[in-house]
């Protein structure tokens, strides 16, 4: 057989020669021996960066659940609270999304100030907007239902 690494015969099953053997052994120590432990790395450099991802979902199921909340305010007439109803439980699970997103990007947000992290602004920010968003949607939803009664 041939060594993998080298192409020098081996009379042996093995893939790599004994001297490329002893080399790799070599290299693993060395790289083992030269890499100090270190614990004096500050905590930002450790923890992962956070992500906006919370805030974009808080923003965008809170502007589809304000579509709705239009749209359900749009066709409120006295005896069409069946189709308000059934814009806002098509608008429901939206609603729920948006809420809970929104507080999760205002709780990263928050634990990154905690950790002196990077602050992930944008997705606050949105998460904030969401929020409000659903706050004006369910502010709509309510004054649709009541110019229907």
């Amino acid at each position: 057989m041939y060594c993998n690494k080298c192409g020098k015969f081996t009379e042996t099953e093995d893939i790599l020669c004994a001297d490329c053997k002893a080399k790799e052994q070599q290299q693993t120590v060395n790289a083992v021996v030269s890499e100090p432990c270190s614990t004096t790395q500050p905590v930002a450099a450790i923890l992962p960066r956070p992500s906006n991802g919370f805030g974009v979902a808080a923003m965008v199921l809170g502007l589809v659940a304000f579509v709705m909340a239009v749209l359900g305010y749009l066709i409120a007439e006295p005896g069409y609270e069946f189709d308000v109803l059934i814009v806002l439980l098509f608008a429901h699970p939206a609603l729920i999304i948006a809420l809970v997103n929104g507080i999760k990007a205002v709780v990263v947000f928050v634990k990154a100030c905690k950790n002196k992290q990077a602050k992930p602004v944008a997705g606050f920010v949105m998460g904030i907007i969401g929020l409000n968003l659903v706050m004006i949607s369910l502010i709509l939803f309510d004054e649709a239902f009541m110019y229907c009664m």
